[in-house]
């Protein structure tokens, strides 16, 4: 899905510039051809926890829990996704069957309290739901444009019997899943284009990797900044981790070192402790995934690169190679499939979206 817009093309001579050269006699007969610019969307898999911490009750309003906050948050993505015209899809960890979980689901046994009372029939029930670490099945709602897989992510965090009970936080296991080649499953996040995000959303430390009384946290984030970097080199796959609630300690330190090596830019974890912040912070993270580079589609080819126009808000943007400002031939454009990259400001005002971007050639 791209932005695409008319603009307002005007004749208008420029000297010879690197990448550019007009060809003798351009100017007669000129034909102008509107360029239709899409975007290359980034496609983003939101990462939810779904262990049983997150029905905890959120610290700063104790009338929600951490699911109710992170259910808020999915919604405001997938808005912001399908308005950059990104892809989405939903994953979840533990994972298991919709019918599992509502199979598994039990209000007295998610109460502390209540479970006291009920002891037998609760721990039967945790025997008989055992895919406390398990992640083995593939993302919930499947990769595609953010206006049909987001309802669909929205509806599926809104289930009444969701997080799960008797749930772990199986971080190691659910970024080794990932690691794995399962480009046959879901061939466009594994493109290798580095457009393929991972966004993950937890309230905890992992809690699966290392079941002793005393686990080895520094091997737990060592092996946690392994499989960062790995899915970066090996799979093209970009990592922004999410913490809701506590941001100190274990957790903190876990998270950190999935930031420092996830391959964006961001050196921590983005910490979520107060209202509105979770929308906030995917606000900032869909900004920066949103990208600059546009295929150039003409229907004619485009016979002239010296006569191409693109304009801003109905401004129009100067060439410049060196990438400053305004705009240039992307490094891997070529005659056969031309692309454009934004600079600078121009960049920055497609990035806040609510700018109408447009090209014409020929003129």
């Amino acid at each position: 899905m791209g932005r695409r817009g008319r603009g307002r093309g005007r004749r208008r001579r420029r000297g010879r510039g690197p990448g550019r050269g007009r060809r003798p006699g351009a100017d007669e007969a000129c034909t102008p051809v509107e360029l239709a610019l899409a975007a290359r969307p980034a496609r983003i898999i939101a990462l939810v926890d779904q262990s049983s911490s997150m029905s905890a009750a959120l610290i700063w309003d104790p009338g929600h829990s951490r699911w109710q906050e992170a259910a808020a948050g999915v919604e405001h993505l997938a808005n912001e996704a399908a308005s950059r015209g990104f892809e989405l899809g939903l994953d979840g960890f533990p994972d298991g069957s919709l019918d599992y979980f509502e199979d598994c689901h039990d209000e007295c046994c998610a109460d502390p309290a209540c479970m006291m009372s009920q002891y037998a029939r609760c721990t039967a029930l945790s025997i008989r739901c055992d895919r406390n670490c398990t992640v083995d099945l593939p993302p919930i709602i499947p990769l595609a444009e953010a206006d049909v897989s987001g309802p669909q992510m929205i509806d599926y965090m809104s289930l009444a019997y969701l997080p799960g009970i008797y749930t772990h936080t199986p971080l190691v296991e659910q970024l080794g899943y990932y690691l794995e080649d399962r480009s046959a499953e879901m061939p466009g996040f594994y493109a290798g284009d580095g457009r393929s995000f991972l966004v993950l959303i937890t309230d905890g430390e992992d809690s699966c990797f290392d079941t002793s009384e005393t686990p080895d946290i520094p091997a737990i984030v060592a092996e946690l900044a392994r499989l960062a970097s790995a899915l970066v080199d090996t799979r093209g796959i970009r990592l922004v981790p999410i913490g809701i609630g506590e941001n100190t300690g274990n957790m903190a330190d876990e998270l950190d070192a999935i930031a420092a090596h996830g391959g964006t830019g961001y050196t921590s974890f983005f910490p979520v402790d107060q209202d509105g912040q979770l929308e906030a912070v995917l606000s900032v993270i869909a900004e920066s995934f949103t990208s600059c580079v546009f295929d150039a589609d003409p229907p004619d080819g485009i016979a002239d690169p010296e006569t191409v126009r693109i304009e801003l808000g109905g401004v129009e943007q100067a060439f410049d190679p060196g990438c400053a400002d305004g705009w240039r031939w992307a490094a891997d454009s070529t005659p056969e499939a031309p692309r454009i990259e934004l600079c600078g400001a121009a960049c920055q005002a497609v990035k806040g979206g609510q700018v109408e971007l447009s090209g014409r050639s020929g003129c």
